[in-house]
């Protein structure tokens, strides 16, 4: 997993579905554009207005479809990039896997997934109680698939459902006219 490296340009549409109490869900479709060291992210959700998020190396902004208002921020020295982005897709990640010790881990290797192949990690949280299960794309070096359970109920599940390796158009990147 150390020597996998992200693409430099892609596009992704994932589903993050997030669970709790009696049967109660929230579900998340994100769109992800990433380019020179730019993220673009749209968090969508049924009955909410689009969350759009620009992360730079310089700047994080933030707006809402349907608002005249834009939140921005310079970034701050020492905050990872990296970390930023994945934590605004409300993402797992697998650099999370290389910072476990290896008794967190109960069981790596290869799997098929879809007429995919991934590599496959299990880890669990004795202190939480999670079990979280990674998939990551022998092809792309991403995340793919990812679920956390506890007690063998699913809290957390994300999945990849489109993603493209072409450059995106570099207008993503710019901040909406206000």
């Amino acid at each position: 997993i150390a020597t996998l490296e992200r693409p430099e340009s892609y596009y992704r549409l994932l589903t993050i579905e997030r669970f709790w109490g009696d049967g109660e869900k929230a579900e998340y479709k994100i769109k992800v554009w990433v380019s020179d060291g730019n993220t673009k992210i749209t968090v969508l959700q049924d009955g909410f207005d689009s969350q759009n998020i620009l992360v730079t190396p310089e700047k994080i902004a933030i707006w809402y479809d349907g608002s005249q208002e834009l939140y921005e921020s310079v970034r701050w020295d020492g905050e990872a990039l990296l970390y930023t982005s994945d934590g605004y897709q409300q993402m797992l990640t697998y650099e999370d896997i290389l910072m476990l010790d290896s008794n967190e881990i109960f069981d790596a290797g290869y799997k098929e997934k879809n007429g995919d192949y991934y590599l496959y990690v299990l880890t669990k949280d004795e202190l939480l109680g999670y079990q979280v299960t990674y998939y990551i794309s022998i092809e792309s070096g991403l995340l793919s698939y990812a679920e956390k359970l506890e007690n063998g109920k699913a809290v957390y599940l994300m999945a990849v459902i489109e993603e493209s390796f072409t450059e995106p158009d570099p207008d993503i990147f710019l901040n909406p006219e206000m």
